[in-house]
Parts: C-alpha cells; structure tokens; sequence
C-alpha cells in the first residue's frame, strides 16, 4: 500500500513539473524577448525624438547664419 501511494506521489510531483512547456519559459528565451522588447522602445520612442532635437538645433543655427548673412550684405 505504501508503495503504490508513494508512486502516486511521485506522479503529482512529476505531473506538477512541466518540462515541455514550450520554449518560452526558458531564461535565455525571456531575456531575448525583453531586449528585444527594449531595443523595439528604443527605435520607436527615441530614435524620433532624438532627430527631432537635432533639426531643431541646425534649423536655429542656419536661420541665425542667414539673419547675419542678410544683414553684412
């Protein structure tokens, strides 16, 4: 009797681990995910606002230029 309950046990606890879970929960797969996740936030959230800026600083700078271009001449 103990014997079969103690294999009754040991197939809840194998029953309650799930290797085949799917890649996903695999460490190596969630850290990729979440970079790229990061690199994805990065592209579509920065990388505009940084050009933005950076118009901004040369269209001052050209539209200072020319003001002093126009008044030497």
């Amino acid at each position: 009797m103990t014997l079969s309950r103690s294999k009754e046990q040991d197939t809840a606890k194998n029953n309650s681990f799930h290797p085949t879970r799917g890649i996903f929960w695999a460490v190596r797969t969630r850290i990729l995910c979440w970079y790229i996740l990061f690199m994805i936030f990065i592209f579509i959230i920065f990388i505009p606002i940084f050009r933005e800026v950076l118009y901004t600083r040369v269209d001052s700078r050209v539209r200072r230029e020319l003001a002093e271009k126009i008044e030497t001449f």
